[in-house]
């Protein structure tokens, strides 16, 4: 599922993101931007609090939500911003914690993790919805992160929701090479779209 969102860079913000030389667009300088960018600028909090509530309703009890971020910084603004739905239900996850630690926030219900420290590898049990934040190129991503929805023994319907920046040409057309990947890896062969 892509949940599109508009998210349009000024100048001084385009040249903190895309190297001068290779014109490759940094996701972690993108996220920074994003996540500091106002409401008048973009609306991706209204978007992603607006999906939030929608997993709040349908998630069932017992399962779980990730939330794919770039950085360790973007996985503590996205904690912040789903404790507004699921307060005291949220976690923080990523390569740096010790071990002690990232098992408990393996316990919550929400888990705000970097797409590397989780994003592969790591099984995390009732996962239902998985929001992938991240902006990447990567076809073995558009693999691996739909991935980690596993079915579910009570039978809910697992979803694997990804923001797309429809107002940037570059995060628009990492997306469009990316999804037929992810349409492929999908039960029906579809994405659906929520406006």
């Amino acid at each position: 599922m892509v949940c599109p969102y508009r998210f349009i860079p000024n100048a001084s913000q385009v040249k903190r993101m895309v190297h001068p030389r290779t014109k490759w667009l940094n996701g972690n300088a993108y996220e920074k931007e994003l996540l500091a960018a106002s409401d008048e600028q973009s609306d991706f909090y209204a978007k992603l609090i607006a999906m939030f509530r929608w997993s709040s309703r349908v998630v069932r009890d017992g399962n779980r939500i990730l939330i794919l971020c770039n950085s360790v910084e973007g996985t503590a603004r996205m904690k912040e911003v789903a404790e507004t739905v699921f307060p005291g239900e949220v976690a923080q996850y990523y390569g740096g914690m010790k071990p002690k630690e990232k098992e408990r926030a393996l316990e919550y219900r929400v888990i705000c993790a970097t797409s590397k420290s989780l994003g592969t590898g790591a099984d995390i049990p009732n996962l239902q919805h998985i929001y992938n934040v991240a902006s990447y190129s990567s076809w073995i991503d558009a693999v691996q992160l739909p991935g980690r929805g596993r079915r579910l023994k009570d039978g809910s319907q697992v979803v694997y929701i990804e923001l797309v920046n429809y107002g940037y040409l570059k995060t628009f057309r990492q997306f469009e090479k990316r999804k037929p990947i992810l349409a492929r890896n999908t039960r029906t062969g579809k994405i659906f779209t929520i406006q």
